[in-house]
């Protein structure tokens, strides 16, 4: 039964309804990715008919409001959560059964804008491959690709797809809890108070374009530090999550938690990757684009409380090149997630970057 907010149900329809003025709808609990009818035959595929699902799924303002102030002020740009969430839902569509504690070698393109009045088709592509033991775990490696229908210049729709995002995802029949990247002792208990060293969090939002809902860090700062030739670094930074209520908006899924504290990690790099720019220039990193990330894991069934801190280190930086590695902890020092190897590359070197190694094989 669906009624639209605010609507009398008829009395005497339903007794279990008897307390309640309307029934309305839950968008987030329902599938973002379903078959796609004109996809391929997987019968016609050799030995991975049975392996292998093409779906599909659709982004537009219309549908969820909550995607027309996030982005750049050009445009909307799909969220990372979004496209992360497609890839689970795709793998998670083969076997039904099990849950997804990570993902590993994953890869990025550039995000699709999400123009007013027009809806972005998204086709997944999922392939089942062998299980393995991945911490302690038994796991189902599924590589999933996300590809987003090209727009013409006028917002029709053309009969190409440009890549969105790839990753190997794991499912498993239990998640297991991610171990510490490092040890408690190793971060200061309080963030540094001096200006120089605060990201002025909301100006730099103010400059990007994000909205209430997607603005998923509190606070981030840096801690400042000395390299083993005596240079000041800026390479360790704290951070602090939004409200709970903020990370678990829509949330219908175990994992959507996960993914919302993974785009909040992404933000966090993305500030700490152009920290010495000025605020609006070049866009969301000032000339650094979002590339792979290595290993990603998640804890099981996260709960919120509002007290989720983010650690994060830069492990490399070169005029090409930046990589970062990340945790995220609750108020009782538990591990909720962990990132190794969030690199960002600059446009003009991504020709460069394209072929990086298989980082993700180096911490299975």
């Amino acid at each position: 039964l669906w009624a639209p907010a605010g609507a009398a149900v008829a009395s005497g329809a339903c007794e279990s309804l008897s307390a309640v003025p309307c029934v309305v709808t839950r968008d987030e609990l329902f599938p973002l990715v379903f078959p796609d009818p004109q996809g391929p035959d997987p019968r016609g595929a050799q030995d991975d008919g049975c392996r292998r699902f093409s779906g599909v799924c659709h982004f537009s303002r219309f549908a969820d409001p909550a995607l027309a102030p996030h982005g750049a002020q050009s445009g909307a740009e799909l969220p990372y959560a979004y496209a992360f969430r497609a890839l689970a839902e795709g793998a998670l569509t083969l076997v039904p059964w099990l849950t997804v504690p990570g993902m590993i070698d994953v890869r990025f393109h550039p995000m699709p804008e999400i123009p007013t009045g027009a809806v972005r088709e998204c086709r997944i592509d999922a392939l089942a491959r062998p299980w393995l033991v991945h911490g302690g775990v038994m796991k189902r490696l599924f590589r999933v690709r996300l590809a987003a229908r090209t727009l013409s210049g006028d917002g029709r729709r053309l009969d190409a797809y440009d890549p969105v995002m790839e990753a190997t995802v794991l499912a498993a029949a239990r998640p297991s809890s991610p171990p510490p990247l490092w040890d408690a002792g190793a971060w200061p208990g309080r963030a540094p108070s001096d200006r120089k060293n605060v990201l002025d969090i909301n100006a730099r939002y103010a400059a990007l374009g994000p909205g209430g809902p997607r603005r998923l860090l509190a606070a981030l700062s840096v801690i400042p530090g000395v390299d083993s030739e005596g240079n000041r670094v800026r390479d360790a930074f704290v951070g602090a999550l939004s409200r709970a209520d903020t990370l678990a908006r829509d949330c219908g899924k175990c994992y959507d938690f996960s993914l919302r504290m993974l785009e909040a990690v992404i933000q966090a790099a993305s500030f700490a990757a152009a920290w010495d720019a000025e605020p609006g220039v070049e866009g969301p990193a000032a000339g650094w684009r979002l590339n792979a990330a290595g290993n990603i894991l998640f804890a099981p069934a996260p709960s919120l409380c509002g007290d989720e801190r983010l650690q994060m280190r830069r492990s490399w930086k070169d005029e090409a090149l930046q990589r970062f590695e990340a945790q995220v902890l609750d108020a009782q020092g538990q591990v909720l997630l962990t990132v190794n190897f969030l690199e960002f590359v600059r446009p003009a070197a991504d020709s460069a970057h394209a072929a990086t190694p298989q980082c993700a094989e180096a911490h299975e």
